[in-house]
């Protein structure tokens, strides 16, 4: 019942965001909002788990040092992050506010130590570099970054792997090649990949239901593989297979896919900077689907109605600053 109830209330927070926003200031001061409150929180959380509980990694529990939660705040700030920058075209309070901000999101993605918080921020550089750069710059760039990964990850990927998954003994045993993949597949996340899809293809293809996941799919995917484990897939395009079938998740990839496109015209047509930001914030979200389950969560539908808002608010602006190119208008609604 929460479950749906959360799903519902983001749906609705579309609407609401559509009509609290009316002008690109009201998203500014928004902004400007969670840029002040992102600085002194990321100082709070750096204190307590890296000085005070004296651990590796940065949480959300102040309380006491847990890793629940992390990952979804990762995700939360590879979201908002895109944003930050757009301050920086504003006054002083504004520029300020964007540095310290960005200084902070920086902190936390060195601080919490989650891999799928660098991959959606090296993926997220990436397509900014494709949207300010034609096709010849973008491909040199592309090029140059794919060798240095090639000749310095080549040498380091071994090395990082026999790291994470290094058995834990007092002769520090080094792992095979087989036995790395091995672990892999019996990990915890590789257990709810494979409950997620066989249960999607024992319905042909059709949805359980909602929240049926937790209740359904999760049996059998504990650590002993007997326990009744109520837990996520920690992958949304799985828990979208297997509730909703292979509609439902065509229903939302199409909702994504759709508001990016339409983003990259309108940024083709108005050079607008808060249109890329919104594109790169839609971008995080997908990616951080593939790590995590933010579908029910505020994070997830946030960026994608300040992206309706944003989107709305550029064509009005392109068609009050420049009335005669009205077939621009028309190739951004297409």
């Amino acid at each position: 019942m929460l479950y749906t109830i959360k799903l519902i209330v983001g749906v609705i927070s579309i609407f609401v965001l559509c009509k609290v926003f009316t002008d690109f200031e009201d998203i500014h001061l928004f902004i400007l909002v969670i840029a002040t409150a992102l600085v002194p929180l990321a100082i709070l959380l750096w204190y307590k788990y890296k000085i005070q509980f004296g651990v590796q990694y940065v949480g959300v529990d102040i309380s006491s040092p847990q890793k629940l939660g992390k990952n979804s705040f990762a995700a939360a700030l590879n979201v908002i992050s895109p944003f930050l920058f757009i301050l920086l075209r504003k006054n002083v309070l504004f520029k300020i506010a964007s540095v310290m901000s960005i200084l902070a999101f920086l902190l936390m993605l060195y601080g919490i130590g989650s891999r799928a918080m660098v991959i959606i921020s090296l993926c997220q550089l990436m397509l900014f570099v494709f949207l300010i750069l034609n096709r010849k710059q973008f491909f040199l760039f592309a090029s140059s970054a794919f060798v240095t990964i090639f000749l310095f990850g080549s040498i380091y990927l071994g090395s990082i792997l026999q790291f994470t998954l290094t058995r834990t003994s007092q002769d520090d045993i080094q792992l095979s090649v087989e036995e790395i993949f091995d672990m892999f597949y019996q990990s915890h996340r590789a257990r709810l990949a494979r409950q997620a899809i066989s249960g999607f293809i024992d319905n042909s293809g059709f949805g359980h239901g909602t929240a049926t996941f937790r209740i359904n799919g999760a049996v059998g995917s504990s650590v002993s593989h007997k326990e009744f484990e109520r837990t996520e897939s920690h992958n949304d395009y799985l828990t979208l297979l297997y509730e909703q079938g292979f509609i439902g998740l065509s229903l939302f990839l199409f909702l994504l896919l759709y508001r990016l496109r339409q983003s990259i015209k309108l940024y083709r047509l108005t050079r607008e900077p808060i249109l890329v930001a919104s594109i790169l914030s839609l971008s995080g979200v997908m990616l951080a689907m593939v790590f995590a389950n933010i579908v029910t969560a505020l994070i997830f539908w946030l960026p994608v109605g300040l992206n309706i808002v944003i989107c709305r608010i550029s064509r009005k602006t392109l068609s009050d600053d420049d009335p005669p190119k009205g077939f621009l208008i028309n190739e951004a609604n297409k």
